[in-house]
């Protein structure tokens, strides 16, 4: 199965376990934004599949960091190597089923008005706790949702195709 990161603002940057070319990639989604929820997936040259489930601010609203500042986000995101998923639909709906019950008002705070504010200072645990804790809200939303489980979904990555040049 995939690797399960879950990286954001929570006091700086922070990114939980994983290796340090994964942790330069995911430092992509700290620089500027729109407001609102993005769903991002990409294949990189290493045959890495991710889909990325990101959550700023609401449009006129703040995404505030444990300690009030300004600017935050907060992502979870699916890392295959060598295998993607046929139904991407499917990967980002259990994204957010698991974002809506597992992170909002657990990890994140959201108010009536669509205020955002991490309630924990750091992603960052030796047993990389919050990562778990996700991870496990993944695999609880996949039992109690069989439309967001991805049995069967999961296929091998075929090789990258040659491209023509364009002129």
């Amino acid at each position: 199965m995939a690797k399960i990161i879950v990286h954001g603002i929570p006091h700086g940057q922070q990114i939980s376990e994983c290796d340090k070319d994964l942790r330069a990639f995911f430092d992509i989604f700290y620089a500027p934004h729109k407001p609102g929820i993005t769903k991002h997936f990409i294949r990189r040259k290493n045959n890495d599949v991710i889909y990325s489930y990101i959550v700023y601010e609401n449009p006129g609203k703040q995404f505030s960091d444990f300690y009030g500042r300004k600017g935050s986000y907060f992502g979870i995101s699916l890392v295959f190597h060598n295998e993607f998923v046929t139904d991407q639909n499917a990967v980002f709906g259990l994204l957010q089923a698991t974002y809506d019950n597992y992170v909002k008002n657990q990890i994140i705070s959201e108010d009536t008005n669509g205020t955002r504010k991490w309630m924990t200072p750091s992603i960052i645990s030796p047993d990389d706790k919050i990562a778990t804790f996700v991870a496990d809200g993944i695999i609880k939303t996949m039992r109690q949702k069989p439309e967001y489980s991805l049995d069967g979904k999961i296929k091998p990555l075929p090789p990258i195709q040659p491209q023509n040049q364009r002129y």
